[in-house]
């Protein structure tokens, strides 16, 4: 998300952070991207499905780690569980504004026109 190279700017993570989980925690991955599918048929919008499907893998992971999901055998990922989500929810602030005014694109319509931006004097 945020690599020197790039100036400490990249992506919103979403694929990376897929990855990792998938490999420490298969089956909120699995139960995760199965949200992503149905998130994506039904509103066609790929941010939605990122953020509906960081929340479902925190959700999940820590439901799978109950009852003591803190324990000393289960913090780093209790907190991995929680933390990741959240940066990659974060990172779509911009799209979540989109949303919400109505403006966020959706698979399979036109590019919408951008405003160019103003410069200042």
């Amino acid at each position: 998300m945020f690599p020197c190279y790039l100036k400490f700017r990249g992506g919103k993570g979403v694929a990376t952070g897929l990855g990792v989980v998938f490999v420490l925690a298969p089956l909120a991955s699995l139960i995760a991207g199965v949200g992503f599918g149905l998130a994506t048929l039904i509103w066609r919008t790929v941010s939605i499905s990122s953020i509906l499907a960081a929340a479902m893998f925190c959700i999940v992971e820590l439901c799978l780690l109950k009852p003591h999901p803190f324990t000393t055998d289960n913090i780093a990922l209790a907190l991995f569980s929680i933390l990741i989500p959240g940066l990659i929810i974060y990172r779509h602030r911009s799209n979540i504004v989109r949303i919400f005014q109505g403006s966020e694109e959706a698979i399979g319509e036109p590019p919408r026109e951008k405003k160019p931006k103003e410069q200042s004097p």
